[in-house]
């Protein structure tokens, strides 16, 4: 029983990386997206009451916003590349 449990865990943990990567892209990208409206929210409060630049309410906001998409599509495609290279070795079996 116990030998059984460990490979299901082990199915459960290691297997299929792609789909995982995929799903982790997904949810850091949304959660990127609710911390770049909380920066943005914030740097307009800070915009009106110390009454900064118009930029300095901005560049925060659009930074956050940026890094967040770039940074979930490369996980995402990283995920794409491991799934196809899968696909790609099993064809040649």
């Amino acid at each position: 029983m116990e030998n059984g449990f460990l490979k299901k865990c082990e199915e459960y943990l290691f297997g299929n990386p792609a789909a995982k990567l995929k799903i982790l892209a997904v949810i850091l990208f949304g959660l990127g997206i609710v911390g770049s409206i909380i920066i943005g929210i914030i740097s307009y409060a800070n915009w009106c009451i110390f009454e900064t630049g118009f930029g300095d309410f901005m560049i925060p906001f659009l930074i956050s916003l940026v890094s967040t998409y770039i940074s979930s599509i490369l996980i995402y495609g990283f995920g794409e590349l491991i799934e196809n290279s899968g696909k790609k070795a099993g064809d040649e079996k």
